[in-house]
């Protein structure tokens, strides 16, 4: 059987949020296919993982909006909800120094965004790798070896295990 990798980690984690349930044979099937996956997750972790270069870019950046964001009457940033619902400073559109400075801080690390748009690039194709269950050995149990509270959801994420 395969799946991809991006099913893999959500399997890894369905893995770590079941660790405690109990039952001597889906401990020890959960225990043995973490560690089985623990070296597979490192490296997926480790190829995502930003440079140092990005990383200035992105501290320079939170400098760059907190020194131009509109302030509040203690001269604290100012936090809106963006269409996300996440919480984020707000800049002025007719800003027009921080644009300026702005398109200067891209220039300035322009080698680490480009760099940082091909590694999510690449890592979203690395995501979609299949990779094979029995080359992996992922361990099996039967349904009935499964703890007695599981509910669907977790045997939805937990599939890959059950025979």
């Amino acid at each position: 059987m395969t799946v991809t990798k991006k099913q893999l980690i959500k399997f890894n984690n369905a893995l770590h949020d079941s660790a405690g349930m109990p039952g001597v044979k889906f401990a020890y099937a959960n225990s043995k296919n973490r560690k089985i996956l623990k070296s597979e997750m490192e490296s997926l972790l480790e190829s995502k993982k930003t440079s140092e270069d990005y990383v200035k870019y992105e501290t320079e950046l939170r400098s760059l909006v907190e020194k131009h964001a509109e302030k509040d009457e203690d001269g604290n940033p100012v936090q809106v909800k963006n269409k996300s619902g996440e919480f984020a400073l707000s800049v002025p559109d007719s800003d027009k120094v921080f644009k300026k400075d702005f398109k200067a801080l891209e220039k300035k690390h322009k080698k680490a965004l480009d760099q940082q748009i091909q590694k999510t690039a690449d890592y979203k194709e690395i995501l979609e790798e299949e990779v094979d269950l029995d080359d992996l050995g992922i361990y099996r149990i039967s349904p009935d070896q499964l703890p007695p509270q599981i509910n669907s959801i977790q045997i939805d994420d937990l599939d890959l295990m059950i025979e």
